[in-house]
């Protein structure tokens, strides 16, 4: 497995923890390869600025930028009782395979795009 794909899902723990559809988005970097998480309804724009900051990563109160973006990986986790949908979206270099396996490994629904 590319080790690439490990490092994302190493970065993405606090941001998938935490997220859902729209309070805002984290943009983080690792090496060359860039990935978006959506912050939910459900997390308030203080928290996710802290828990995006907290992962080095670029908070917006916008949603994820599409260009280049290679898909999107919607999982579901339970943080604290409460069911919280992230939806993360991943982009080039990654490939669609890259991308699809790196969904996987979220346990999450990967659409291409």
């Amino acid at each position: 497995m590319n080790a690439r794909l490990f490092a994302l899902v190493a970065l993405l723990g606090a941001a998938t923890a935490a997220c859902s559809d729209s309070a805002g988005s984290c943009t983080q970097t690792q090496g060359t390869t860039m990935f978006c998480a959506e912050y939910g309804g459900d997390v308030s724009s203080d928290n996710a600025q802290s828990s995006c900051s907290a992962g080095r990563g670029t908070y917006s109160s916008g949603a994820c930028s599409t260009t280049n973006r290679v898909g999107r990986c919607a999982t579901t986790t339970t943080s604290g009782g409460t069911r919280i949908t992230s939806t993360v979206s991943l982009y080039s270099p990654l490939t669609d395979a890259e991308a699809r396996q790196f969904c996987t490994l979220l346990s999450g629904t990967y659409t291409s795009g």
